[in-house]
C-alpha cells in the first residue's frame, strides 16, 4: 500500500473512532485542584492515589462488582493544574480499550473517578515496602531451605516452580501507599439525596459546630469532606442511629468535574 493511503487509513481511522468520555466540567475540577490539590504542590515525598473504578452498579455487563482500571499515583512536588487536568484526559481513549475480566469492552458509564483528598507519605510506605519485600525474601529463603531447592532458575526443567518467588512490586507499593495517608480528612458517605435527611445532617453539623469544606454531589448522594479534628463522639453516635450516611477514614471522593456512572459530579456550594 502507498505510504500516503497508508496515512490517510490511519487518520480517518482515528477520526471515526469514538472516544471515552469522563471530564464535564474542567473549572469544577480546578475548583477541587485548588482547594483540595494545590496546598500540597511544591511539598516532597507526597502523591495522591488516582483511582479509576468501573463498578457493577453502574453498568450490569461488568462481568465482577468492580474493577479498577489503572491507577495512578500523583506526586505532588511539580503538579501543576495543567499537569493533573492532562492525567485525567488521558485516560479519555478510544472506546473498547477498557476490559473487564471476560473480555468486554467497559462503557464510559461504568466509571467514576476516585482520588484520595489526604496525600499519602511515600517515605514511610517505601520503607513498608522494603520490610514486606524482606519477608517475603525471608520466608522464600526458608521453603527453599525446607524443600532443599538447588535452584529455582524458571528455564530449569527440574526446578520447582511452585516454589519460585512472584512478587509484584509496582501493584503491591500503590497498596502500601494507600495505607500510609498523611491525615487531614474524614469523609461523610451519604447514600441518599432525600431532602429530610439532608436537612437533618446539615442541622446536626451546624448545631455542633462542624464545618464542611467540601460538598461533593455524586451519583446516588453526597461526599462530605470534615477536618479529621472536628470529628466528636456526638456525629459517631448520630451514624449508627441513621442507616443512610457513613463516616470513613479513608477520604476517598469522587473528582467534581467528572462522571460517576454517567452522572454529572460537582462542588455543592454552602448546604447540599
Amino acid at each position: 500500500m502507498p505510504i500516503f493511503l497508508y496515512c490517510s487509513f490511519i487518520f480517518h481511522s482515528i477520526m471515526s473512532s469514538s472516544y471515552y468520555t469522563f471530564i464535564h466540567d474542567i473549572e469544577q475540577i480546578r475548583e477541587f485542584y485548588n482547594q483540595i490539590i494545590a496546598p500540597h504542590v511544591g511539598k516532597t515525598s507526597r502523591s495522591f492515589l488516582l483511582l479509576p473504578i468501573a463498578r457493577n452498579k453502574y453498568w450490569s455487563g461488568l462481568s465482577n462488582s468492580q474493577q479498577t482500571v489503572s491507577a495512578r499515583t500523583i506526586n505532588t512536588e511539580n503538579l501543576t493544574f495543567k499537569h493533573f487536568l492532562n492525567l485525567l484526559r488521558r485516560y479519555e481513549v478510544a472506546e473498547g480499550l477498557y476490559t473487564d475480566r471476560s473480555g468486554a469492552a467497559i462503557p464510559s458509564e461504568a466509571f467514576a473517578f476516585y482520588i484520595t483528598c489526604d496525600p499519602m507519605d511515600e517515605v514511610k510506605a517505601m520503607f513498608s515496602l522494603v520490610n514486606d519485600w524482606n519477608s517475603q525474601v525471608f520466608s522464600h529463603l526458608q521453603a527453599c531451605e525446607k524443600h532443599e531447592c538447588q535452584s529455582l532458575d524458571s528455564e530449569n526443567p527440574n526446578s520447582d516452580t511452585s516454589l519460585r518467588l512472584r512478587y509484584n512490586g509496582i501493584s503491591k507499593y500503590k497498596s502500601i501507599l494507600h495505607k500510609n495517608p498523611i491525615k487531614s480528612f474524614v469523609k461523610l458517605d451519604v447514600d441518599t439525596k432525600n431532602p429530610e435527611h439532608i436537612q437533618m445532617l446539615e442541622e446536626f453539623l451546624k448545631e455542633h459546630e462542624i464545618p464542611v469544606p467540601l460538598r461533593v454531589e455524586s451519583h446516588n448522594g453526597y461526599h462530605y469532606l470534615l477536618n479529621k479534628e472536628d470529628q466528636c463522639q456526638a456525629l459517631h453516635k448520630f451514624s449508627k442511629t441513621e442507616d443512610w450516611f457513613s463516616i470513613e477514614n479513608n477520604a476517598l471522593v469522587v473528582i467534581p468535574g467528572t462522571y460517576q456512572g454517567g452522572y454529572p459530579t460537582s462542588i455543592v456550594k454552602g448546604k447540599a
